[in-house]
């Protein structure tokens, strides 16, 4: 469960190679990446993140140019 981007920085430079988006709808519509409550592994589920500004910062994160640039902060 990797539902905000400080999240995603935070277990890729752990050295993770995959992330799990969980995606909240409301009214048939995908809105954020969200989890809650009951929560495993010891960890805090209540974070979430706008799901296109999620989505946005993946893809910038997976796109060898853009990653490149530098415009996405400390990702490499």
């Amino acid at each position: 469960m990797v539902n905000n981007i400080t999240e995603i920085n935070q277990f890729l430079d752990l050295g993770c190679n995959a992330v799990e988006a969980d995606v909240k709808f409301i009214d048939a519509y995908p809105k954020n990446a969200f989890h809650g409550q009951p929560c495993d592994c010891d960890r805090y589920c209540d974070s979430s993140e706008d799901l296109a500004k999620y989505l946005n910062y993946v893809r910038k994160i997976t796109t060898p140019e853009i990653a490149a640039s530098g415009e996405v902060g400390h990702r490499k």
